[in-house]
């Protein structure tokens, strides 16, 4: 069973980094998205895209001010998704728990084996 990841898509002669969605077989969200924070993922996106920004111009996209960031090379797609990655991970163990969650867990309750807010 797959699972949705953050990945390039390569289509035509650029590259984006976006969420493929497992389910759907197909790109979701792009990184850039102005629109990003309506989303599940916004917590993961922002960290993924605060991580680009703070890449050596060489790595960022060549569009950081527009909505959907594109990649010209795949070799500097591939590092901006290496360290958007690596950011994410990061986050995520910074990350705090909702409220349902504290309540939740003050009551007895067991989070599953590899359950994450």
């Amino acid at each position: 069973m797959s699972k949705d990841k953050l990945d390039i898509d390569e289509r035509g002669y650029i590259s984006k980094i976006g969420w493929f969605i497992a389910e759907d077989g197909d790109f979701g969200l792009f990184l850039g998205n102005i629109n990003f924070s309506k989303f599940d993922d916004a917590f993961e996106t922002r960290a993924a895209c605060d991580a680009i920004r703070s890449l050596p111009p060489a790595l960022q996209p060549m569009n950081i001010d527009r909505d959907e960031w594109e990649w010209d090379s795949s070799s500097a797609a591939r590092k901006a998704l290496v360290a958007a990655r690596a950011a994410i991970k990061l986050a995520g163990a910074n990350r705090p728990l909702p409220a349902w969650a504290t309540t939740a867990l003050a009551n007895g309750w067991k989070a599953p084996k590899g359950w994450k807010p």
